[in-house]
């Protein structure tokens, strides 16, 4: 049962740096709208910043969502051309059955970004804390440089995580963690990206290894369809190059239905060749979130996964909800309950909850 805890403590550490794909109830639907990263997530551009404290915050004065709390009288009407930001997070867990209760306090990310953006050129270089390791050594994490090619074609080349999916923060669920997209995923990639309004395709290929020195060789494809302001969804493909050949496809989308009232949902399926045999598996994940006051939201979460069809006790379900805060700019609090039900344990439901803090810089 220890065992079950930490794995579950391994997956909630599997952050990087996210946007905030509620936003989408404002009618931003990309995600450079707000940060300086085409997959979103990161330093926030000019922008992104001031609607951190208009839209997302509960409180603010001018010139706190700088990254030097307005100590520097912010110019409004002149583009920045560096961006400097960080991310750093700390976990409260708990968890409880019938063997046992344990609680944790997790040290999760201790990193700072710097980007410049000139033109339709943009370069960005992240790093920080090795939070796997007790000595937390310092690494450079992430890296790219990126080139805007006519109107609509856009090229980036560096480390980075490949875009697949919605790139949120709920990496202990069954569409991330599960599926490599979590911490340290950053591997070598070459992406090119074609947009138009109501639509783009990316396409990805990466190569090497990640920081665990697993090989990270593969091929991705999403295409976006946005209809409107406040609504994306999207097919995603992967192909993966390993002893073992694997890939995943599915679909996700992201839906304001209303300044408040906001949903996304993610459906993987997953076809693996291990030792000769197929395996295929679901992995599955839906939010439904509603902001009851300005920076204050209350949240309900869903997620499954059966990781292998053929075999008997392979799912798990979890279903929950909580709060998330924005109080002022740079700071953020999130409290989720849930109940989690392990089928290779039987039809017992356990209690997994946790707070988290991010301060963004």
């Amino acid at each position: 049962m220890k065992f079950i805890f930490f794995f579950l403590l391994l997956l909630l550490i599997t952050e990087e740096s996210f946007g905030f794909p509620q936003m989408i109830r404002h009618g931003y639907n990309r995600c450079t709208s707000c940060h300086v990263s085409p997959r979103g997530g990161g330093v926030l551009n000019d922008y992104g910043r001031v609607l951190s404290r208009e839209v997302l915050s509960a409180w603010g004065y001018e010139g706190e969502e700088q990254w030097h709390f307005g100590a520097i009288k912010p110019n409004y009407e002149k583009e920045s051309r560096v961006f400097v930001g960080g991310d750093f997070r700390a976990l409260q867990s708990y968890y409880n059955d019938k063997s046992v209760t344990q609680g944790r306090f997790i040290r999760m990310q201790e990193e700072i970004e710097v980007a410049g953006q000139w033109g339709d050129t943009k370069v960005a270089v992240r790093g920080g804390g090795d939070t796997t390791l007790e000595s937390r050594p310092w690494y450079f994490n992430s890296y790219w440089v990126y080139q805007r090619m006519l109107s609509s074609w856009t090229a980036r080349l560096g480390r980075f995580t490949p875009r697949f999916g919605v790139n949120s923060p709920e990496h202990i669920f069954s569409t991330k963690g599960n599926l490599g997209f979590g911490y340290q995923s950053e591997r070598d990639t070459f992406e090119l990206a074609y947009e138009q309004e109501t639509w783009e395709v990316i396409a990805s290929q990466s190569f090497g290894k990640n920081k665990a020195g697993e090989e990270m060789s593969a091929t991705f494809l999403q295409a976006n369809w946005l209809p409107s302001r406040k609504v994306q969804m999207g097919f995603n493909l992967q192909k993966e190059y390993k002893n073992d050949e694997s890939q995943s496809f599915g679909f996700h989308s992201l839906l304001g239905f209303s300044e408040r009232f906001y949903g996304m949902s993610e459906v993987i399926w997953s076809d693996r060749l291990i030792g000769g045999v197929r395996e295929g598996g679901l992995y599955e994940f839906s939010k439904i979130g509603y902001e009851l006051a300005q920076g204050l939201h209350v949240i309900f979460i869903q997620d499954f996964n059966k990781k292998n069809f053929s075999r008997n006790g392979q799912s798990v379900t979890t279903i929950g909800g909580g709060f998330t805060i924005f109080p002022r700019p740079h700071f953020e609090f999130q409290a989720i309950w849930s109940q989690r039900k392990i089928e290779a344990r039987g039809q017992e439901w356990a209690d997994f909850a946790w707070v988290m803090m991010h301060f963004y810089l």
